[in-house]
């Protein structure tokens, strides 16, 4: 389930990106349009502008080439025009400095610039004038014609960056539809894994469960076989002896009231098998009593608890103390963790080995501690206890599940398992809420 996204987030950045990318263009083309746009409203000034001093240059040379008496004066005055009206021209057309390096090169201009140097005493005798006129003229044509493609060069490029930013902001809310069909899809297949590992879940925890009552297969072999030993044994000893005329009424009361009391012992090792074993929600929590939890617990492992030579003191439980919890949940847990105890238990020497089990109140809450006589457990290992299939048991001894498990099921009865910051002995402490 770790590695569903249920939202997508990578085709979320892409979109993300995809839109600054669209937004940065079309705020460019804004900015680009703003321009053209007040190019637009000033264009009539520069062209009026140019148009005017064309016009200047085209009356003054008219002027030049029409006097007939030398006037110094005159024609220096007229000269001085036209000089201010061809540097004019040439700052109007330098947006095309293509344009207008091509006229300040041209011969006509050349030969003009060298009359000025000579206060244009020679001007009214040069034969560029002609030529000069015409060079202005195609300045100006040129310089119209670049800058009539300039223009629709700007409009072309704001009807395509007009289309693009269409274009662009449909395919955002295209992502965005394409993201939301994810999202469901991701969503409905969150919810199919959920169930299913839900299930997976719920049967991994009655195959630990079946697992642990296994371990105590040997135990229960022998709970119930005692008992069992004893019935048939007394029932074979009072037939005889009513057989051969031999038994009192006394003998017959005692034999019978031990055969009951064997049946009852039986009874209750299978009755606390039934009630452990028995699948359940961990939604159904009802008000539980810890002593009596531990009863039917021991009435099925006090066997191996015996036979391993273990001594086992409840003395610290309150037996009047009910919590909320899962009757089956609950067993499930104490037993694992008694069968944790039990195999840390039986590698040191027997007159050492103890297990202790006590309950303790503090407001709401009430405490289950299960503490044994055992090593402890490392830091190494803490770290990693509560994690699935992490075990410090031999291979094919252990599956690392049982402590996960026990601390979900605490989790599921809200409540929670934990283990005692003591290093020297081990203490699993079970939290719950008081009933």
């Amino acid at each position: 389930m770790n590695n569903i996204n249920v939202f997508p987030k990578r085709l979320t950045i892409f979109s993300l990106a995809f839109l600054l990318l669209v937004l940065t263009f079309a705020i460019y083309s804004q900015v680009t349009t703003y321009s053209l746009m007040k190019s637009f409203k000033t264009n009539d000034i520069p062209t009026l502008q140019l148009s005017c001093a064309a016009t200047r240059v085209m009356n003054e040379t008219e002027q030049l080439l029409a006097q007939k008496e030398y006037d110094q004066e005159n024609i220096s005055i007229r000269a001085y025009v036209l000089d201010d009206s061809l540097k004019e021209l040439l700052v109007l057309t330098n947006d095309f400095p293509e344009v207008s390096s091509k006229f300040a090169s041209s011969p006509s201009y050349l030969a003009f610039k060298d009359a000025s140097k000579d206060d244009f005493k020679t001007i009214s005798q040069g034969t560029y004038l002609p030529q000069l006129r015409g060079d202005v003229q195609s300045l100006v044509e040129e310089y119209l014609l670049k800058k009539n493609d300039a223009i629709n060069r700007h409009i072309f490029f704001g009807y395509v960056s007009s289309l693009i930013s269409a274009v662009g902001v449909l395919m955002f809310f295209f992502l965005l539809y394409a993201i939301y069909l994810r999202y469901q899809k991701n969503s409905e297949r969150l919810i199919h894994l959920t169930r299913s590992l839900e299930q997976e879940r719920l049967a991994t925890i009655q195959s630990a469960k079946l697992a642990s009552l296994g371990e105590m297969a040997a135990g229960l072999a022998h709970e119930i076989n005692n008992p069992l030993a004893v019935i048939i044994g007394r029932a074979e000893m009072i037939m005889s002896q009513i057989t051969a005329g031999s038994a009192t009424d006394l003998e017959v009361t005692k034999t019978i009231s031990k055969i009951n009391d064997m049946a009852l012992r039986i009874s209750k090792i299978v009755t606390s098998m039934r009630k452990i074993s028995k699948g359940s929600s961990h939604k159904d929590l009802s008000s539980t009593n810890l002593s009596s939890v531990v009863d039917d617990i021991l009435n099925l492992s006090s066997e191996r608890i015996r036979s391993s030579s273990i001594n086992l003191d409840i003395s610290g439980i309150n037996s009047e103390l009910f919590v909320k919890a899962n009757f089956t949940h609950l067993s499930q847990v104490i037993i694992n963790l008694l069968n944790n105890s039990i195999d840390e238990l039986i590698k040191i020497p027997e007159d050492k080995r103890n297990i202790w089990l006590s309950t303790e109140v503090q407001g709401d809450l009430a405490f289950f501690k299960i503490k044994d006589s055992g090593s402890g457990i490392p830091v190494a290992v803490r770290e990693k206890l509560f994690q699935p299939f992490f075990t410090t048991k031999e291979i094919g001894k252990g599956t690392g599940l049982g402590l996960s498990i026990s601390k979900g099921l605490m989790e599921d009865m809200e409540g929670d398992l934990e283990l005692s910051p003591d290093l020297n002995q081990t203490c699993f402490i079970l939290k719950f809420k008081k009933a």
